[in-house]
């Protein structure tokens, strides 16, 4: 019973070990994995920035700019001719 526990854990060991991605022992690979997950959270933001960037500047603006002839001020002057 205890050797077939043995060779069963012995078994599942180097399975996990061959497996990619399940664990890395060296310093080298470590900081490649680091490297590739900034790189894709950098290019995940930069597309999220030009997303963003792209859609404010094909955005119509809220209210139209009226293009015509400017009002003219209305004045209005005292005509009841009380002159002190």
């Amino acid at each position: 019973m205890l050797e077939q526990f043995k060779t069963l854990t012995a078994v599942i060991l180097l399975a996990c070990m061959a497996a990619p991605g399940c664990s890395s022992f060296s310093k080298q690979s470590r900081r490649e994995a680091a490297y590739r997950k900034y790189v894709r959270k950098a290019r995940h933001d930069h597309d999220k920035r030009l997303a963003k960037a792209t859609k404010a500047a094909n955005r119509p603006l809220r209210k139209p700019v009226f293009v015509g002839e400017p009002t003219q001020t209305i004045t209005t002057t005292d005509s009841s001719g009380s002159e002190n």
